[in-house]
């Protein structure tokens, strides 16, 4: 009777040292899981900027195709001007 307590006793001592290697052990995990969730989210929020910049540049590159574009967009972000133009630059 004595042994059987004693293996009895024994076997829930290394239970209870098993469940405690086991949360320790996957609760790291969690902790790495959650850290890659919210890596994952916050690369999901650059694709979205990067596809929107690829949408605008893509627009961009359309209508530079255009001789008519390609001179206002000079004329707005360059302040060029022709020969014969006087350009007047208000700033905000």
């Amino acid at each position: 009777m004595s042994q059987w307590y004693r293996s009895k006793r024994f076997w829930i001592i290394v239970s209870i040292i098993a469940v405690f290697v086991m949360v320790f052990t996957s609760g790291r995990y969690v902790v790495k899981c959650v850290e890659l969730r919210r890596d994952i989210s916050a690369l999901k929020g650059e694709v979205a900027t990067y596809r929107a910049k690829i949408a605008e540049d893509s627009t961009m590159l359309e209508n530079l195709k255009y001789d008519e574009y390609i001179e206002a967009y000079a004329r707005e972000h360059y302040n060029l001007q022709k020969k014969s133009e006087t350009v007047y630059i208000l700033k905000d």
